[in-house]
């Protein structure tokens, strides 16, 4: 496990109180977000100018609606997209599965349907994995 991996690990049990099952979900190598999102800069910078979100939708979530979800979560439409709200948000939704009993792994999918825009999907999976994967 690299260092940057452990210090997300050990961020995430410290601030959201996920539990072990989570932690070994998110002990596999995390890759870069893909190019255009915020936080991909050399040295870890944000974009000066990151673009903005247009519309969020969260997908596979049958246990909450996605109001009650989207409600629940930091990243806002119309606001600026950054590798730290959407990792956040991700988590956010993990953290509700959790404090009713479950587990749900969130992957964010992010689309860039005009320069400047994007979409973001958080795809929920309720068979117990656990955490926030991010699959490019």
């Amino acid at each position: 496990m690299t260092k940057n991996v452990l210090k997300i690990v050990v961020g995430l049990v410290l601030t959201y109180g996920i539990g072990m099952a989570n932690v070994v979900a998110l002990s596999q190598e995390v890759s870069p977000p893909p190019a255009g999102v915020p936080g991909n800069a050399a040295g870890g910078e944000e974009e000066k100018n990151p673009p903005t979100i247009d519309a969020i939708h969260i997908t596979g979530a049958s246990k909450f609606s996605e109001k009650y979800l989207l409600s629940n979560i930091s990243m806002r439409t119309h606001g600026k997209i950054s590798r730290i709200l959407v990792k956040n948000s991700c988590n956010e939704i993990a953290a509700i599965y959790q404090k009713k009993g479950s587990d749900a792994a969130v992957t964010p999918n992010i689309t860039h349907p005009a320069d400047g825009h994007v979409v973001v999907e958080l795809k929920v999976d309720e068979s117990g994995k656990g955490g926030f994967s991010w699959h490019p």
